[in-house]
């Protein structure tokens, strides 16, 4: 159970800290860098330049390169800060680099934040993988404003998730994926996206499949054992063609039965009838109605928000997953479908807000007016959209991310859509080609990857209703216009 007080978390400090848990200690930059150990770390130099990864790091052009050989090659082939950053675009994997030369000194992560990053907003250098760590440290207690006017009115405790960088402690800000953490200044950078990938269908769809396509060896030099995550859909079907087809070592799936899940639902049935499809081990992690008290007191240590349900289904995962086992998971792929509906003019924040579950707040009204600022400029810049910026760096930025965080204790993920490339690819991609279940995108590399994907029966979920969202936007915008006029 000691091993699980902040599993897998990192700090960055300008002083010696005293932190409870297992962790090991050394000096990086004159900073005292502290590393569970559980959590890989890596120190890699070239000349006066040098980065520590926090993590692990894969490259698809390179999947015979480990941690260190990938970071050494990025170093050599860039001449500062801003090079180095370019060089890991097409990376993928979970990780944080805190690199630095004789100029910069920064810290940023993967694609969508999947290794989080917290940093202290006042007068003393701390960094950290956990707000809970880093208040900790920090001796910071939960800010009252935050509780009364966020927290405590969200009615669903499970949809909890912070807008922008806000955190439940008004002294810690989180870094969201696209940006870094500028350590000399304590300034915060927009890195990502740099340009718009102008290609015909058919091209954005090759790409994506090489990308994918050799992504499983790419991983297989950091992990021999992993495991795939299954549910009814599509999502995590097409992740396991690329893995059946193109992967280097076996592997096999397994689905977890929350409270909400009986033996007969489709979430566990079909998952069961695709392993006895193809000849392959399906784990069902079940459910434990009663979890144990001291797992409960180290998992609310670990996490800043209480999720009922998230809990659950750790606690079932902390009796049954196998621990040596790399968790493969599904998610990040829906940018490839429309998540939220295209509107036809620049979005601003009251249509942007409604893509959370309070929408209706005046914290989060707050706190997404801050962010949009950058999304728009890219919006104007690049023709990307901010719904799909908003999605990356906010709902999969902080939201999915934050629940991966959550299991840290658990299980080390992987998120094969985990990439700045891939999301390029998909975000220049017409808006045609990417509805919600008809979706180009997927059909295409279905027929690339896995032509016999559909033998077994496939769970198509809800269809998104894009017109009544159109008209519901269009119309809010009306009767702003019209009361702005008076």
């Amino acid at each position: 159970m000691e091993q699980l007080l902040y599993r897998r978390q990192f700090l960055i400090s300008e002083q010696e800290e005293e932190i409870a848990g297992s962790f090991s200690h050394c000096v990086f930059n004159k900073r005292h860098v502290y590393c569970h150990s559980d959590l890989a770390c890596q120190q890699v130099a070239v000349g006066t330049r040098s980065v520590m990864l926090f993590g692990y790091i894969i490259d698809y052009r390179y999947p015979m390169f480990n941690d260190k050989e990938l970071l050494l090659k990025y170093l050599e082939e860039s001449v500062d800060s801003h090079g180095f950053i370019k060089n890991t675009f097409p990376s993928g994997g979970r990780w944080a680099l805190f690199y630095s030369d004789e100029n910069d000194s920064l810290i940023f992560n993967d694609a969508t934040g999947m290794r989080q990053v917290y940093y202290n907003s006042g007068s003393k250098l701390l960094i950290a993988s956990s707000e809970m760590l880093l208040a900790r440290v920090l001796g910071v207690q939960r800010s009252a404003r935050v509780q009364s006017e966020f927290v405590q009115q969200i009615k669903h405790a499970d949809a909890t998730w912070f807008p922008n960088t806000a955190t439940n402690y008004d002294e810690i800000k989180c870094l969201i994926p696209n940006t870094y953490y500028h350590i000399t200044t304590r300034n915060v950078s927009r890195f990502w996206p740099q340009q718009r990938l102008n290609m015909v269908f058919r091209d954005s769809v090759n790409m994506l499949h090489e990308i994918l396509q050799k992504t499983p060896a790419a991983l297989a030099t950091r992990y021999r054992d992993y495991i795939l995550g299954t549910t009814s859909g599509a999502d995590s079907r097409l992740t396991i063609g690329y893995f059946k087809n193109y992967g280097t070592v076996p592997f096999y799936i397994y689905t977890i039965r929350n409270s909400k899940l009986s033996h007969n639902s489709k979430d566990i049935e079909i998952p069961a009838k695709l392993a006895q499809h193809m000849a392959m081990q399906h784990l069902v992690i079940e459910h434990y109605e009663h979890q144990d008290a001291q797992f409960r007191d180290i998992y609310r240590a670990n996490n800043a928000n209480f999720k009922p349900t998230y809990f659950e289904m750790a606690y079932n995962m902390f009796c049954e997953y196998p621990q040596q086992y790399l968790s493969v998971q599904s998610v990040m792929n829906e940018i490839a479908r429309q998540r939220y509906a295209y509107v036809p003019y620049i979005p601003d924040v009251h249509d942007v807000k409604h893509f959370t579950d309070y929408g209706h707040l005046a914290f989060a009204h707050n706190e997404i007016s801050e962010w949009i600022v950058g999304p728009r400029r890219v919006q104007k810049h690049m023709n990307l959209r901010v719904e799909d910026l908003f999605f990356m760096e906010q709902r999969m930025g902080r939201w999915n991310s934050t629940n991966r965080s959550d299991w840290d204790m658990i299980q080390e993920v992987f998120e094969p859509w985990n990439n700045r490339l891939i999301w390029l690819i998909a975000m220049s991609v017409h808006p045609k080609h990417k509805k919600h279940v008809d979706n180009d995108i997927y059909k295409a590399l279905f027929a690339l990857s896995w032509p016999g994907h559909n033998e077994v029966e496939i769970h198509r979920g809800h269809e998104v209703n894009y017109r009544k969202y159109r008209f519901r936007k269009a119309l809010s915008k009306l009767k702003r216009e019209i009361l702005r006029r008076g």
